[in-house]
């Protein structure tokens, strides 16, 4: 996150909450889901209309280009989210 300008790492911190609470209500077992990257990059597009529409605001010029290596930032936290789970359903085993 230190690349992105403080507003920009302001609104990813606020949106991987957000991307992975709708990913859980979405897509529960996300192993079943072939595209979870285009479907943490439209809940990040999501994200990102509610955040403005908020009265957020963020720096200029990084948005579309780095939208892809916001999506595999929230993407990755996701799985960071999810190891512990994953690793206590395989201890139940």
């Amino acid at each position: 996150l230190g690349w992105y300008g403080p507003r920009w790492r302001s609104f990813l911190e606020d949106a991987k909450g957000g991307c992975c609470a709708q990913q859980a209500l979405e897509n529960p077992f996300p192993k079943l889901v072939d595209d979870l990257p285009v479907s943490i990059t439209e809940s990040l597009s999501a994200s990102l209309i509610q955040w403005l529409k908020n009265g957020g605001q963020v720096e200029a010029d990084v948005w579309p280009a780095h939208k892809p290596d916001m999506a595999r930032l929230v993407c990755i936290s996701l799985v960071v989210r999810l190891i512990p789970y994953v690793v206590s359903s395989c201890m139940m085993i």
